[in-house]
């Protein structure tokens, strides 16, 4: 598999949407959310390791036409049925979302061999914040000369790169 290139933009401080020294809806690479650990840059390391950041998710819309067309060759449900359950989706939703926006806590962490971790959803920002500065305090060990103590697989990944290998 080839990863994408680690470019400036995907630095923590060129983010462009940074609360209280969080990072909301961060630009990071493609393959972020699929990268095994040991894979990833020494920079991108460096920038996200153990750096809570909120990701945003609203409720998705879908057309009938793009809901007929994923589903292909399936049973397809009745423009009425497909309507009804979009209808009661939504507003389950809504419901437990309450501005209907869900905002969830992720960080690279090492619970997760290949993505960051899921710490936790919220339905407003100030309770997605309140858990994004808790949690760095769980996650950053530092050792006695006050650096970030990695797991072994990312020591072993930044040694191999700065090796050259």
């Amino acid at each position: 598999m080839e990863y994408t290139l680690y470019d400036k933009k995907y630095y923590f401080e060129n983010q462009e949407n940074i609360v209280d020294g969080i990072a909301i809806d961060p630009l990071l690479p493609d393959d972020f959310y699929d990268t095994p650990n040991e894979e990833r840059d020494t920079n991108e390391l460096a920038h996200w390791w153990g750096r809570p950041f909120i990701t945003t998710e609203t409720f998705r819309e879908d057309s009938y036409e793009a809901y007929c067309e994923r589903m292909g060759k399936y049973e397809l449900e009745s423009l009425e049925e497909f309507t009804a359950r979009r209808d009661k989706e939504r507003k389950s939703w809504n419901s437990k979302w309450v501005e209907g926006v869900r905002y969830d806590v992720r960080c690279l962490t090492g619970g997760a061999w290949d993505r960051p971790s899921l710490l936790g959803s919220f339905s407003t920002l100030d309770e997605a914040l309140a858990l994004a500065k808790e949690k760095p305090k769980m996650y950053q060990l530092l050792d006695d000369e006050g650096f970030l103590d990695l797991p072994i697989g990312i020591k072993e990944a930044i040694e191999r790169t700065v090796k050259g290998e």
